[in-house]
């Protein structure tokens, strides 16, 4: 899967970014074993994509609102309907 279409001005520090989508991953697969891989790798996705928008390690650490507003602004797991 590509990386999420950011704008390059919005990128501020990708120190991290691969921990944090490692850390998203296992996060994802142990509270919802059920899913799909793709379901984790979107949640990893969009944790990485918040992180490199904030300076620092630790601000740079998404709550789980973040992550859910990050996959909302890229349509992340929308259903796609036969218009798309």
């Amino acid at each position: 899967m590509p990386a999420l279409p950011i704008p390059r001005e919005r990128v501020i520090d990708t120190n991290g970014a691969g921990d944090v989508f490692h850390g998203a991953y296992v996060y994802s697969y142990l509270s919802n074993p059920g899913k799909s891989w793709h379901d984790h790798f979107e949640f990893a996705r969009a944790a990485s994509t918040y992180k490199i928008q904030r300076l620092g390690n630790e601000a740079g650490l998404p709550t789980l609102d973040d992550i859910e507003a990050v996959k909302q602004e890229f349509q992340i797991g929308r259903k796609k309907e036969f218009w798309d």
